[in-house]
């Protein structure tokens, strides 16, 4: 199969593909632009243990970042560090891309370096990609399945066109800095975040006396001088802004400044016989999520795991693809719209047009963002269904862990509004049929929801109906399903409750 594109998601799909015994040949050009900075989250952990390179990321030696420090709205500093102690990694995209790049070497995969694919015919069963070397010499590769994974290009995404996803144009002017005497700032591995009247501006340390800045701006209503002097339009940006300014005072610029495209977008068609769309060439996320990497590497783990399943198994390949335009879908509409609310909180009291246009992504007004950004991934973890920890918080469920926990007795039963449905999900890295729990009304998980926690939840409602004993229902569970920690237990018994899928009919008949 081809991999088109050397970024995290060519290379960690590539990895993948290589490592279970598939022929994998992976094209990325060469590039001179200049490499960007960015931020690694915590949960960038599990993605990278999924592709296998988690070890090779720690001894690298990446800068460490362990937290955020953000002058949002208000103006007013909030630190906020990761949770636990957790931390995440600053890095150089070039380094860190390299890296990946090596890993799906060592794995099996023939990566093609200077390869410019320049035409794609996507025939079923058999694509042929039109490939110039970098020495210039122009072949033809045929292949069982195409992987796009080259970012804004989209080498095959602009074949089926680019959706704007009602989103305004993002233009990213960035630049490395020095200060030897290393910042004035509360954590100086902390990523900085700052709103300004028409932009924002961010601030990613890689190592204790360097930086990379960047201010973010909309070019449709503030001047850009790219023809020009470039910097000048830069350092007014940086000017607008009160606390990156002050920390950039003693510094030094040790680059001339660059422009990025930073703007959202998403494909109308992310999957078809014999190819998907992997990564920024599916869809790109506004940078304020810090997760692009993430999302770009998620996206290749299930990307991979589809195509294993395709191939070997064709008559799963529909179910398969549909799954990844599913997952695909709802990650790029969950970032869009926690960005958004960020915006939000900004445009109530600047009612400038780079505030109310991003604003307007919400739709129907703010939603929960999430604390650090880093609780809310819904659809972003691998296989695990919705996250158990977001929903202790919500007071429906916590008042059902209460009753659970003090009834005498229960009779619970599945309402009307809940089925017991089949639906494609990931196991064992191949795309299965499995049983989920759907319920009406449940908008977090409209498509259905296999395990929570670990805790098989059709399961879990048959045993629960045919039991009078919360103890009984548990014991009753752990005698034919993986044990599970009695908190994960209750807890998931209670979101069942809580969000109308089972009802306590002999004592609950009111709720």
């Amino acid at each position: 199969m081809a991999v088109i594109g050397g970024g995290p998601a060519g290379a960690a799909a590539a990895r993948l593909l290589a490592d279970w015994g598939h022929d994998v040949i992976l094209l990325t050009k060469t590039t001179t632009a200049p490499a960007l900075a960015e931020s690694l989250p915590p949960s960038i952990a599990k993605p990278l243990a999924a592709i296998g390179v988690a070890k090779a990321v720690r001894r690298a030696g990446f800068y460490r970042t362990y937290g955020n420090t953000v002058w949002w709205g208000d103006g007013h500093a909030r630190s906020e560090p990761f949770a636990g102690g957790a931390h995440g990694y600053q890095v150089v995209r070039s380094a860190f891309d390299e890296l990946l790049l090596q890993q799906a070497e060592a794995a099996g995969a023939r990566v093609h370096r200077g390869a410019v694919v320049r035409e794609v015919e996507l025939s079923p069963g058999s694509p042929r990609l039109g490939v110039t070397s970098s020495t210039g010499t122009r072949t033809t590769i045929e292949a069982r399945m195409v992987l796009d994974c080259s970012g804004r290009t989209g080498v095959v995404a602009r074949e089926g066109g680019r959706a704007a996803a009602r989103a305004p144009s993002t233009l990213a002017l960035v630049g490395r800095w020095h200060h030897a005497d290393g910042w004035e700032v509360s954590n100086d591995t902390h990523t900085l975040v700052e709103s300004y009247v028409d932009g924002w501006a961010w601030s990613v340390p890689v190592s204790r006396t360097e930086r990379y800045v960047a201010a973010m701006v909309d070019p449709r209503t503030t001047a850009v001088e790219r023809s020009g002097d470039l910097e000048r339009s830069y350092r007014r940006e940086l000017h607008k802004t009160q606390r990156l300014s002050r920390v950039l005072e003693r510094a030094a610029l040790m680059t001339k400044p660059w422009a990025r495209d930073a703007s959202t977008h998403s494909g109308r068609q992310l999957a078809g016989p014999g190819f998907l769309l992997l990564g920024d060439a599916a869809s790109s996320v506004d940078p304020l999520s810090s997760c692009g990497v993430k999302k770009a590497l998620v996206s290749a783990w299930l990307g991979a795991v589809v195509t294993r399943t395709s191939l070997g198994q064709p008559d799963m390949a529909g179910l398969a693809r549909d799954l990844f335009v599913t997952r695909e879908t709802q990650v790029f509409e969950m970032y869009r719209r926690r960005a958004a609310t960020f915006f939000f909180d900004v445009a109530r009291n600047r009612p400038h047009p780079f505030w109310q246009d991003r604003a307007d992504q919400i739709g129907h007004g703010p939603i929960d963002a999430g604390a650090e950004g880093e609780q809310t991934e819904g659809a972003v973890t691998l296989n695990e269904g919705l996250s158990l920890d977001r929903l202790r918080s919500d007071q429906s469920v916590r008042s059902a862990f209460e009753w659970l926990r003090a009834a005498p007795s229960i009779c619970l039963r599945r309402t009307p509004a809940t089925t017991l449905a089949t639906r494609p999900a990931v196991k064992d890295n191949h795309v299965v049929l499995e049983r989920c729990v759907v319920v009406e009304g449940w908008a977090d998980v409209d498509d259905g929801l296999r395990f929570l926690r670990g805790v098989d939840l059709p399961r879990l409602i048959e045993v629960a109906e045919t039991h009078t004993q919360v103890p009984d229902v548990f014991a009753a569970y752990q005698r034919d399903r993986p044990a599970v920690p009695l908190p994960d237990f209750l807890g998931a018994l209670s979101v069942l409750v809580a969000k109308g899928a089972l009802r306590d009919t002999a004592q609950r008949s009111s709720r």
